[in-house]
């Protein structure tokens, strides 16, 4: 199925179990795009140039496929499906309100956010909740810009990751990237298991709040690699990583935090430790 230059009210789109499906969807505008399914195998979906409301892909499981969504402006990007052996590429995008991610995850999958502005005004500007990455999958974020001007209650998070499992030789790749919000990169629930890498570099994390977290990493296991590339102003990094399973560095270099803390609950650190690096800051 191939939607070019098509301006509808409503777009909804049905993709059936089974495999080889094509779906390009480009130069088309609507005010809500939905694309639901069930489980899609060997199938290949594009978004690109158009300009949407809305746009969620709600498919009970995608594996062996491709989803590419480019050069297009979104104000609410939904993802709700488990991805499998699947490479995702959000680029060049302009998003004015959140990407939320949930409900799945990846699995021996790949997804990369290139060149994405998210400007939000909203409480969570990239939202992963519930959305594992597991079984050697890579998340990355490159070169983009992720912001929120929410700070209602103390609130207010630019990526926020919640029950989010990172295990298994899987990775969350940060490089090049800006973000701003009351909290920054905030991990509430987040486990960075045995084998996960939460790895950092050349980005800005700027809070808006003394009292904010420019960094909160909150974890049991796996390894922080967090070079002194990165720069930190305003706000707070606490980190909360209990029993890591590879020593783990995290280097403040030319920054200015109001706090900076490592808390941990258990014992376990006889084998590897995080070290902080404080370098002109």
């Amino acid at each position: 199925l191939i939607l070019r230059r098509v301006i509808a009210s409503y777009l909804q789109l049905y993709i059936g179990a089974g495999t080889g499906s094509t779906l390009t969807i480009e130069d088309c505008s609507a005010p809500s795009g939905v694309v639901s399914g069930g489980a899609i195998v060997n199938a290949t979906m594009l978004v690109s140039r158009s300009s949407m409301t809305s746009m969620q892909y709600l498919l009970d499981s995608v594996e062996s496929s491709t989803l590419d969504v480019y050069s297009s402006t979104v104000v609410t990007l939904t993802l709700k499906s488990q991805f499998m052996n699947t490479k995702l590429s959000l680029y060049s995008l302009w998003i004015t309100r959140t990407i939320t991610m949930s409900n799945g995850g990846l699995r021996s999958s790949e997804m990369v956010l290139w060149n994405v502005t998210v400007l939000s005004s909203f409480s969570k500007a990239v939202d992963l909740s519930s959305f594992s990455i597991t079984a050697g999958s890579t998340l990355s974020i490159l070169s983009s810009s992720v912001k929120t001007t929410y700070s209602y209650g103390s609130s207010g998070c630019a990526i926020y990751l919640s029950s989010v499992n990172i295990s298994d030789g899987s990775r969350l790749l940060m490089e090049d990237t800006d973000v701003e919000g009351y909290h920054g990169l905030y991990m509430d629930g987040f486990h960075l298991g045995v084998g996960g890498l939460l790895y950092v570099r050349r980005s800005t994390f700027t809070g808006t709040s003394l009292t904010g977290y420019s960094l909160y990493v909150g974890g049991s296991g796996g390894q922080i690699d967090h070079d002194g590339s990165n720069q930190h102003n305003l706000g707070r990094v606490l980190v909360t990583h209990n029993a890591p399973s590879s020593n783990n560095v995290l280097v403040l270099n030319g920054s200015t935090v109001s706090y900076c803390a490592y808390q941990q609950s258990s014992t376990d650190h006889a084998t590897h430790n995080l070290t902080f690096y404080f370098l002109n800051s």
